[in-house]
């Protein structure tokens, strides 16, 4: 049986592309140079897709742009407030 969690993992890897997910790996592995992961980091946050992973990601991320080395949009669904859509923002009031 698969519960809700688990359903929302796999949707979660289905969104992932391989490239992706072999960089987020090699990102794991402590295989990636600075610019690597600020550039993985980058498009992950542009696509939305680093707040659907793990907490951890989404933490580094928000670091990277407190940081000034990542760009949030103001686009960016389901991010911290900086990068909420206009439509997020506007239900969080």
């Amino acid at each position: 049986m698969v519960n809700s969690a688990m359903r929302l993992r796999l949707e979660v890897l289905e969104m992932i592309h391989h490239s992706d997910l072999d960089q987020l790996i090699d990102y794991e592995e402590g295989r990636m140079t600075e610019p690597d992961v600020i550039r993985l980091f980058q498009r992950l946050i542009d696509t939305g897709l680093i707040w659907q992973l793990q907490g951890n990601y989404g933490r580094t991320a928000q670091a990277l742009i407190e940081a000034g080395r990542c760009t949030c949009k103001g686009t960016t669904p389901g991010g911290p407030p900086a990068c909420r859509t206009t439509e997020e923002k506007s239900r969080a009031r």
